[in-house]
């Protein structure tokens, strides 16, 4: 399936060289954090992102104005597209875009937004296991975007908020 972002990956980069690297991680973007949208404030962590691919989760996307919201749905036939990112190991990547989103690993409870893993499929057809930030307030103060695209997708970031 040809993603609609994937004219936002000039192509893929070369996996990221980190000998002491047991195992990848990988982010899973779909709004303020894809390539054009990334805000100031996040431009030299996501710098030091590598590109995997286009990519998409199951679920539904919406528009809440300033930033999107991804509510996972494994078993919808719905899908949201993004890209995938490769991420350096260390506490630091995680523990700043937690802050952006506004998550608390310390008390998710209060969190408008949960990190966590979930299976994206590349546009090559393999599957990985990467984190996203999924939005756990109420949709009804959002707009659904049936493309599964968020409609900013290459635009400056207008506010805070979600991957």
């Amino acid at each position: 399936m040809r993603s609609p972002l994937a004219r936002l990956v000039a192509r893929p980069q070369a996996a990221l060289s980190c000998p002491d690297l047991a195992m990848t991680i990988y982010l899973f973007v779909y709004g303020t954090l894809l390539p054009g949208n990334v805000p100031s404030q996040l431009a030299s962590i996501v710098d030091q992102f590598r590109v995997t691919g286009a990519a998409w989760v199951s679920g539904w996307l919406y528009d809440f104005g300033n930033f999107p919201g991804a509510v996972l749905e494994p078993r919808s036939s719905s899908i949201i597209h993004g890209i995938a990112y490769e991420i350096p190991d260390h506490g630091v990547t995680l523990s700043t875009l937690d802050r952006y989103e506004g998550f608390d690993p310390r008390n998710p409870a209060s969190s408008p937004f949960l990190r966590k893993q979930t299976r994206a499929m590349l546009e090559d057809g393999r599957t990985i296991s990467a984190w996203i930030y999924e939005y756990k307030g109420d949709t009804n103060a959002g707009v659904l975007v049936p493309s599964g695209t968020y409609p900013k997708a290459g635009c400056p970031a207008r506010g805070k908020h979600s991957g």
